[in-house]
């Protein structure tokens, strides 16, 4: 039986990716994006688009109910919709903080729920989330976007409790480094100027070997097909420093971060 499915956040980057190389793999799609004219993916009859803004209940409840008309069953989600925000605490707004968790964890949360009682009642499915380094570890100048991703991880490993006894399993990937079109809105405050100017160089610097959503998304379509029990997984050029993050001791670690980050 061909398997679908559900894609967050499908008009770039690794969600677009994701779209090509689920179809490559043989699986029904069902691409989202805010605009879904801008995914540029090649029709084909295994793949439908639909309208997607994680931070409108509506449009998730109406992706949601158009991908089950069309294809009968949501096997598994991608959560890969997400915004990024760096900068110094002091300089972020009460409203720039709530849209940043709107998106990468409420939305994230919400399009899970809206998809979790068709899985139930099929007692098969499975959730995928993107995370990334910056949920495992603080990385300097990126407080906002860490305690999103912080927060997706909690919110992941929690979830595979309650969801283990109807047969869904819940996979968190944690990006280490892809090359994609994914901008990090930095917020500036001349207090924090010249450590900011170096870790944005830092970042920038870091894309240059960071790896390419196709390789990425192969990978998640791997992890997608697996058996395995296991919920975090880190991918990406960048992914052994969750093994040198586990072997140092933490003043060690974050030392380590502050010189790559030259500060």
């Amino acid at each position: 039986m061909t398997q679908t499915v559900f894609i967050t956040g499908a008009a770039r980057g690794i969600g677009e990716a994701c779209v090509r190389q689920f179809l490559a793999a043989g699986w029904n799609v069902y691409a989202t994006a805010r605009d879904p004219e801008k995914i540029d993916v090649a029709a084909n009859e295994k793949l439908a688009m639909g309208r997607l803004d994680v931070g409108d209940d509506a449009s998730i409840l109406a992706a949601v109910s158009d991908a089950v008309s069309r294809f009968g069953a949501i096997d598994l989600l991608v959560n890969n919709a997400g915004v990024g925000l760096g900068g110094p605490v002091e300089a972020m707004t009460r409203e720039e903080l709530h849209a940043l968790l709107d998106v990468n964890l409420v939305g994230a949360a919400l399009v899970t729920k809206a998809v979790l009682p068709g899985m139930r009642e099929n007692r098969r499915g499975m959730i995928i989330n993107i995370g990334s380094l910056a949920g495992a570890a603080g990385l300097p100048f990126l407080a906002p976007y860490c305690a999103s991703k912080f927060a997706l991880a909690g919110l992941s490993e929690a979830m595979q409790y309650e969801l283990a006894p109807f047969g869904i399993r819940v996979k968190l990937i944690e990006l280490t480094g892809s090359r994609t079109q994914f901008k990090q809105q930095i917020l500036r405050h001349p207090a924090y100027a010249s450590g900011l100017d170096a870790v944005e160089m830092r970042l920038k610097k870091g894309m240059s070997s960071a790896s390419p959503p196709d390789l990425i998304a192969r990978e998640i379509v791997h992890i997608a097909g697996s058996p395995s029990k296991r919920i975090r997984y880190a991918l990406g050029a960048g992914k052994r420093m969750f093994g040198v993050m586990q072997a140092l001791p933490e003043w060690m670690f974050r030392s380590m971060l502050s010189r790559a980050f030259g500060l």
